[in-house]
């Protein structure tokens, strides 16, 4: 009866106004972007447009939210607002001319010891050291003395390609690409070598395995990127999220490595060993081309922390960890969809075969090339957006742009506007002919990112592409097989990637 009597009317008057008054608190924030006069989706209550997003993917929702609401726009995941750009000016402004106040990215992963520390996340100075101290590992002198190594690594791909076409069988590009950068990064990053395609039961490869899987194939992972509370609330239990699980196996792995090498005191021309001798007095190390960007990082205490110490060993596991993951998911997947787009007109891979040996110098040299990887990357991108957020509240154009709210830049939608890219479907390398690049707009093409947060592995990245691609040509070619998905569909959350993979075989020239 006691319970029953708390029921009466005045009471039931009373529950239903403090539930009322908890639903509007609830959906306050989701008034935030009507009170800036930023236009977007109507969220719905608690997911926000989370579902949205999920359901169509980053690639289909950037561009459907921007034909609906305009190139910039606001949207939630559950009731955390989002800027979602696609805007040359507004990048041109965010990304170069006001780039002190959006000098940082907001961390779109769960929360990790290891991923915390990649130079992508790190913020202000830290971010200003840690990248003028890994600027030498990418100059064109050290990938001039990785070029042998490199070589190598090419050869055994030919050769499986060989083995390819004598089978008659379709493959999956990616695996067999993933393949060939897990051995270049073996090889070039810790002097290992691997040779993945004959060796799948490797420790480095089941470390690739399990990190890919997990963070980009699997839901849950998904969900708990788009709910960062999640893995937190579970870290307090001492469970580690599936993203956190899975980047400790590859730290362990590169601890592991390390420390062998120091006991041993083994060293070599490699990626980690710049990392490990990592000091900024080699500034001398760093040619002609870098020295712009270093004097654009430097900053009033760099000589005082140059002093006190190179790279800590957290931060060395966490940027070769970085290296790991950045080097496999952006050139085994370019060299994918590239060779898809070769299987389906072989008139692309004439105009740059070539019959000596290749190196930096003769790679360089391969301008048509050159323009099949740009537009490649234009067409698909490994990454869908750039993430930024202003350290202070900012006008830009008519915008106002708050402090501390997440910003997305969207590549995918820009990189496919009719606007600045005629018919953006087709595969047109000669957008990017060398006199047609005044033409372009540079605010539109980000692959690689712009500004000074601009990818600092861009000549690696390039130069493992064309080797990959200028070594395979020389004596096979992409077909199409019956498994060949035509047109292709693609799928990805936060990376773009085939949804059924690219089945291709190989045959002899």
């Amino acid at each position: 009866m006691d319970t029953l009597s708390f029921f009466t009317i005045p009471n039931c008057v009373l529950l239903s106004i403090v539930l009322l008054l908890l639903y509007i608190l609830a959906k306050k924030p989701y008034d935030y972007f009507k009170n800036i006069n930023i236009p977007g989706p109507e969220p719905w209550f608690f997911f926000g447009n989370m579902l949205q997003l999920m359901k169509k993917g980053m690639a289909k929702f950037d561009k459907e939210m921007k034909q609906k609401y305009g190139k910039v726009l606001g949207f939630y995941i559950c009731n955390q607002p989002h800027i979602l750009i696609s805007d040359p000016e507004m990048v041109k402004e965010i990304c170069i001319k006001q780039f002190a106040v959006f000098t940082n990215r907001y961390d779109m992963f769960p929360p990790d010891r290891v991923g915390d520390k990649f130079l992508s996340f790190l913020t202000d100075l830290h971010w200003k050291f840690a990248r003028t101290v890994l600027l030498p590992t990418f100059s064109t002198s050290h990938l001039k003395q990785t070029m042998g190594i490199m070589n190598r690594v090419a050869k055994n791909l030919e050769e499986n390609f060989s083995l390819f076409a004598d089978s008659d069988k379709a493959v999956e590009m990616k695996q067999v690409f993933s393949c060939y950068t897990v051995d270049m990064i073996a090889s070039t990053a810790f002097g290992i070598e691997v040779n993945s395609q004959k060796n799948p039961d490797h420790s480095l490869i089941k470390c690739f395995d399990k990190f890919f899987y997990v963070n980009f194939y699997d839901p849950i992972t998904s969900v708990q990127t788009l709910f960062p509370v999640i893995p937190k609330i579970l870290g307090t239990f001492g469970i580690k999220s599936n993203f956190s699980s899975s980047l400790q196996s590859l730290a362990k792995f590169s601890k592991d490595v390390i420390a062998e090498r120091r006991k041993n005191k083994t060293v070599r021309h490699d990626f980690l060993q710049l990392l490990l001798d990592a000091k900024l007095e080699n500034v001398d190390k760093i040619d002609d081309d870098m020295k712009h960007e270093l004097e654009t990082l430097t900053f009033e205490n760099m000589s005082d922390w140059r002093s006190k110490r190179g790279l800590t060993d957290e931060e060395i596991v966490a940027q070769v960890v970085l290296f790991l993951f950045a080097a496999d998911l952006t050139t085994s997947t370019a060299l994918s969809f590239f060779s898809y787009i070769l299987a389906l007109s072989q008139k692309y891979s004439r105009r740059y075969m070539m019959k000596e040996e290749p190196t930096v110098e003769n790679l360089n040299t391969l301008t048509y090339l050159d323009m099949c990887m740009s537009e490649l990357l234009r067409m698909y991108p490994a990454s869908l957006r750039l993430q930024r957020y202003a350290k202070e509240t900012v006008k830009i154009k008519d915008w106002i742009i708050p402090k501390d709210i997440p910003i997305d830049i969207s590549i995918y939608s820009l990189q496919h506007d009719p606007e600045y890219w005629p018919e953006p479907h087709k595969f047109i390398p000669e957008r990017f002919a060398p006199e047609a690049k005044d033409k372009l707009n540079p605010y539109t093409f980000l692959p690689f990112g712009i500004g000074p947060r601009m990818c600092i592995g861009i000549k690696m990245a390039r130069l493992e592409f064309k080797l990959a691609i200028a070594t395979i040509i020389r004596k096979y070619k992409f077909v199409k097989s019956p498994k060949t998905e035509v047109p292709l569909k693609t799928s990805g959350q936060i990376f773009l990637y085939a949804k059924n993979g690219i089945w291709l075989k190989a045959e002899k020239r």
